[in-house]
């Protein structure tokens, strides 16, 4: 069969001008990786949107530096009712495509690689034969038909009657080897369709698999800025490549975001357990105290930046420091904390008290593993 020209189909940025549309991919892709995230965050992985396809889940071998499996996703809506085989013939096609571009990237593949090349929507998916008895005109038309809801949601290609693979295949609009579609499969999930329901939805999966996160809306939002990060990134020089890793989101970089926001909820707590007692301790006015959450958020976020390096010194200095092991109260231990800090080499004439008080809140409830 005549091969198709792999550069020439898929688009090195696939919708990134109406990124507003694809919000479907990006939340079917969270609702997959929350569903799935005890079995994800135990290897080693990274997620890339907008790239060869919807969304990819990549899998690294024992080694670390090879790829082991892939899961290729893309993610439809459908105005109608449900998809049927001529629906899909396009989607299929680009599938097919993106399953052959994926073999023939540079990156480390491990001896028994495999990729899954998956099509999901969250309408019914209804893959019906033609009437079987078209050449018998008496007989009462008969099909062979695989529909997939809520009772059956997923099934491979290779699953399914001849009849109606040879059908899938004949939609085709271009000739592919006939090995490339036993990588195929089809899935239904029960996935509203507005947005906002998606999100409802989303926000139920983490608050399961996250049990210490206690504002799973603000874990929401840090997943999408994840995600938003690499899904509006343009493929460098127009060329796709799983090496690019400016579209790549690695799996330890959302645990990291979702241990932050742990910490951020337990540095408030702390604050807020014992304000009474740091205000007037530690010299923060109601205003700035009624604020506390924004200042501990903000303090966080310039813990990550390696450009902030006053903060990076503030960290050093409480998680160097041993001034909890002779206090016998959170309010005296943290005034010890700010006490020294403004009297050791490394005070910082550029933030301010309030600045450094929560700073230095943050980076005790982390060092600590304050609960």
């Amino acid at each position: 069969m005549a091969e198709l020209q792999t550069d020439q189909q898929i688009d090195a940025n696939s919708g990134v001008e109406a990124l507003l549309g694809f919000e479907f991919q990006r939340n079917c892709a969270l609702l997959l990786l929350l569903e799935n995230y005890k079995d994800y965050s135990a290897k080693n992985f990274f997620l890339s949107i907008e790239h060869y396809d919807d969304f990819l889940f990549c899998f690294r071998d024992k080694t670390k530096h090879k790829i082991e499996y892939i899961k290729s996703y893309q993610a439809k809506k459908n105005s109608g009712p449900k998809w049927s085989i001529n629906d899909l013939a396009i989607p299929t096609a680009k599938m097919l495509d993106v399953g052959k571009a994926i073999l023939n990237d540079s990156i480390l593949k491990s001896e028994d690689f495999k990729s899954d090349l998956i099509f999901i929507s969250n309408k019914i998916i209804e893959l019906k034969s033609d009437n079987l008895n078209k050449d018998h005109k008496s007989k009462k038309a008969q099909y062979i038909t695989i529909t997939l809801k809520e009772n059956n949601n997923y099934v491979s290609y290779k699953q399914l009657n001849d009849v109606i693979k040879i059908k899938i295949k004949n939609s085709i609009p271009y000739s592919f080897i006939d090995s490339e579609f036993d990588n195929i499969f089809y899935q239904w999930i029960d996935f509203p369709v507005t947005p906002k329901n998606q999100i409802a939805i989303i926000d139920d999966r983490i608050r399961e698999n996250f049990e210490g996160i206690p504002d799973s809306k603000a874990a929401i939002q840090a997943l999408l800025t994840l995600f938003k990060n690499i899904e509006t990134v343009y493929n460098n020089g127009n060329k796709i490549s799983l090496l690019d890793k400016s579209k790549i989101l690695e799996g330890s970089e959302i645990s990291k975001a979702m241990k932050v926001i742990d910490l951020e909820q337990r540095a408030f707590d702390f604050w807020r357990d014992s304000a009474k007692q740091f205000c007037p301790k530690l010299k923060i006015n109601t205003s700035i105290s009624n604020k506390a959450e924004e200042y501990i958020g903000i303090a966080f976020e310039l813990f990550k930046d390696k450009s902030q390096v006053e903060h990076k010194k503030i960290y050093d200095f409480v998680k160097n420091s041993n001034f909890d092991e002779f206090t016998f109260a959170n309010e005296d231990c943290i005034d010890s904390f700010v006490s020294n800090y403004y009297s050791s080499s490394i005070k910082s004439n550029s933030l301010s008290h309030e600045d450094i008080v929560f700073a230095i809140i943050c980076a005790y409830v982390q060092t600590r593993d304050i609960k």
